[in-house]
């Protein structure tokens, strides 16, 4: 990996809880227990006192952080023998990833993350804005009300934060990227034989934590935009990241291997990285000889652990929301003593018994929240992240037929006009690192093919025609016009094998294809069914994906499909209306994994 070590290492997992890990978890709490050992009589009583009659289940999709706290507080609520509208309620929860409910939330529901959910806790805010586009929009809830809070803090090394002056100083975010990660001399600086100091970030495609910190450190003066100083600050930000996980945990165990040996071992892996406070608590009860304090940046940000009604989805239910509702009424209520005790804030930031000096955090934070991300800022940060850590060779294919130009209704341009108004903004995201390139296609072209290589598929940084292959790319772009019908296969089998010429490895190599309407390029004798099997036979050593994008309703998405999937590609990506086609874009881009 580019830049730095990978901190992908086996788990040896603490105190059989995870900190955002893979384990799933599938627990159905019923108020009637199974009759076991004599406990037929106790859940017959508990029937007569309840007088509840019927069954109502609900489901709720919880990151793996929390649903263990929520499956305790759904078996303490089964107790107080609840009736909900007559009915005898059930909590069923199931520990889903928050990246993943977010990505299933704007498609179809996937069968291999269990029942559809009429609740959803991600761990933040964050990840209820990333799925705020298309369909998801109108399923996602009004009202956010939190269950739990932790601040995101930069985790340290005890005795690295004291080289820094802890406990009486909390350098920001700002500061350690433009200050103490950059000088040259490392830990020397500070009199200390420890090395280069050695920043580590989390996916924030992935990780909360990771998410939350990187938004802070590229929007700096929390005003939702994102400026020129604060991109030339992504550069350095690319040249002093060392460490790069998909989540804490995997930070955390790296250090606790490598610092269990004893000596500085574990302090010449990592020097700061972005956690949640609930983690360095956690870390510290179950690993006190590699402690961790929590550094609190002046720009706080928290996970706040939302509980999110999913009223307006497909699959809603009346009796099932009432169950959910009235659950979150005794989670808000009886559930505070269960998740201070398990190192979180309550609802109003109030800590627990274990937010001392000793497990490396404060009791009273002093420091307001910053302001609740929009969907734009968080999309921005996770393709700000891909940019920035893994290599992109990347042909963009644009549909140009004459479809194209048809107005958008209520927006006063074409379809083309917006599809190279999101072209334009997704080079910039690449920030003149990588490879890419620019075919349009249609069958007015001149010659014999449908399709006319606009900028030739190389390195962004190229010099061309007097400028780079970024400026040309742009001037492309700018004149694209729109006319003829829509031969696809023909580019597509073309363009796939350009970028097999052209392929970059240890790099994401892909073609991503836009277009509104199925192949109606009748001169051409390319099939649907020959160019499957053409892109099915690929090359095992230069493995592309082709990403599609629909624009639009009309757009033949069983045709982009079968597209994709031969060369093991995501679902076609879509974009209904058009107007949201910038931020479709970079998903399609920086989103493929």
């Amino acid at each position: 990996m580019p830049n730095g070590r990978s901190a992908a290492v086996r788990s040896h997992r603490r105190s059989g809880s995870r900190r955002g890990g893979r384990t799933a978890l599938f627990v159905i709490v019923p108020v009637l227990v199974a009759a076991a050992a004599g406990g037929g009589v106790y859940a017959f009583s508990r029937y007569q006192k309840t007088q509840c009659t019927g069954q109502a289940t609900a489901s709720i999709a919880a990151a793996p952080t929390i649903a263990p706290l929520l499956e305790q507080l759904a078996q303490k609520w089964t107790t107080t023998s609840p009736s909900v509208d007559g009915a005898c309620p059930s909590i069923l929860v199931r520990a889903v990833e928050s990246n993943k409910v977010a990505i299933a939330l704007q498609s179809s529901w996937p069968q291999t993350l269990g029942p559809q959910p009429d609740v959803w806790v991600p761990e933040s805010s964050a990840w209820f804005r990333s799925a705020q586009t298309g369909d998801a929009e109108q399923i996602l809830p009004d009202l956010q009300p939190s269950v739990a809070r932790s601040p995101v803090v930069l985790a340290m090394p005890k005795a690295m934060a004291e080289a820094l002056g802890w406990p009486g100083k909390q350098p920001d975010w700002s500061e350690v990227l433009d200050k103490t990660a950059t000088d040259a001399r490392g830990w020397a600086a500070y009199g200390k034989t420890w090395g280069a100091f050695k920043l580590g970030m989390t996916d924030p495609g992935l990780s909360t934590p990771g998410l939350l910190a990187l938004s802070a450190i590229i929007d700096r003066n929390d005003d939702q935009d994102i400026d020129q100083t604060e991109r030339n600050g992504l550069l350095k930000l690319r040249t002093v990241l060392d460490v790069k996980a998909d989540d804490t945990e995997q930070i955390m165990d790296q250090f606790d291997q490598q610092g269990g040996s004893g000596g500085d071992a574990g302090l010449s892996y990592i020097s700061a990285f972005p956690a949640l406070e609930q983690e360095v608590i956690e870390h510290n009860k179950a690993h006190p000889n590699t402690p961790l304090v929590a550094i609190y940046p002046k720009s706080n940000i928290e996970a706040d652990n939302p509980y999110l009604v999913l009223t307006g989805a497909g699959w809603a239910d009346a009796k099932r929301e009432a169950v959910a509702r009235a659950f979150l009424t005794y989670v808000r209520s009886a559930g505070k003593d269960v998740f201070t005790g398990a190192g979180y804030r309550d609802t109003n930031r109030k800590p627990g018994p274990d937010f001392t000096a000793a497990n490396g955090v404060v009791s009273e934070l002093t420091a307001l929240p910053r302001g609740v991300l929009l969907t734009d800022a968080v999309n921005e940060t996770i393709n700000t992240w891909t940019a920035l850590t893994r290599t992109t060779n990347a042909l963009l294919v644009l549909d140009v037929s004459g479809s194209m130009g048809e107005q958008v209704p209520g927006i006063g341009k074409s379809k083309l006009d917006l599809t190279k108004q999101a072209a334009r903004q997704a080079i910039e995201v690449f920030q003149g690192k990588g490879n890419a390139g620019l075919w349009s296609f249609s069958s007015n072209k001149q010659g014999s093919k449908s399709y006319v290589e606009n900028v030739p598929l190389g390195p962004l940084s190229d010099e061309m025609d007097g400028g780079t292959r970024q400026d040309a790319l742009n001037t492309a772009v700018d004149g694209l016009k729109a006319g003829g019908n829509t031969g696809m296969y023909e580019t597509v089998l073309a363009a796939y094998k350009q970028v097999q010429t052209k392929y970059v490895p240890d790099a994401t190599n892909m073609v991503v294809l836009l277009t509104d309407g199925a192949n109606d390029d009748q001169e051409k004798n390319l099939k649907l069914d020959q160019l499957i099997e053409q892109l099915k036979k690929g090359d095992p050593k230069r493995p592309v994906t082709i990403v599609t994008i629909a624009l639009g309703q009309d757009a033949n998405g069983d045709v982009l499909q079968q597209i994709s999937a031969a060369t093991n590609g995501p679902a076609p990506l879509v974009s209904k209306g058009a107007y949201d086609i910038t931020d479709v874009m970079q998903r399609a881009i920086f989103g493929a994994r």
